[in-house]
């Protein structure tokens, strides 16, 4: 039985509506449940800004995801969100910075790289782009998160960068 009190198993039973069940209503008003049980809560905050980026609110999305931040100032994951956000709405000089900062925070955090070369793919830079998925490609750690990413369906720019390899000119999207 669900514990009325607990924010976490508000934000758990959210991400499980959006993720796996598709009920966008239901994540909505979990998220949000969670959040009035805990406004400090970092991870309901981020979760709850991933979702309003999927329903396209970017803006409402960076919100959330700046409020969690706040809350959890060193969480490289909602940090990279950010960045996640920022190639959604097709801001990819913000999003270069935005990863940039992780980085230099993070030098591990292999999804920071990849997110960092599908922009510098989408703004042709294409030799940095091959540069940074190869930084992503020579990290154990990252490697693990990038096949955990490649497990769900991501394909970020590591799908460019053989073609970036052959020929610099082509910017892959």
């Amino acid at each position: 039985e669900l514990d009325p009190a607990l924010p976490e198993a508000y934000t758990t039973l959210a991400l499980i509506a959006m993720n796996y069940e598709w009920a966008w209503e239901d994540a909505d008003r979990l998220y949000r449940r969670a959040i009035e049980l805990n406004e400090y809560y970092a991870t309901a905050h981020a979760w709850h800004g991933e979702y309003l980026a999927f329903m396209g609110q970017f803006d409402e999305a960076l919100a959330e995801l700046r409020r969690g931040q706040e809350l959890d100032p060193l969480s490289s994951v909602i940090a990279v969100n950010v960045t996640r956000v920022y190639q959604l709405q097709g801001r990819h000089d913000e999003a270069v910075q935005n990863a940039l900062r992780i980085i230099e925070l993070d030098p591990n955090f292999g999804p920071a790289y990849e997110y960092l070369a599908l922009s510098y793919v989408r703004l042709g830079r294409n030799a940095e782009a091959v540069a940074a998925e190869r930084r992503d490609c020579g990290n154990a750690e990252a490697a693990q998160t990038r096949g955990e990413r490649n497990r769900h369906g991501f394909r970020g720019a590591g799908e460019h960068v053989p073609k970036l390899e052959r020929d610099p000119r082509k910017a892959g999207g």
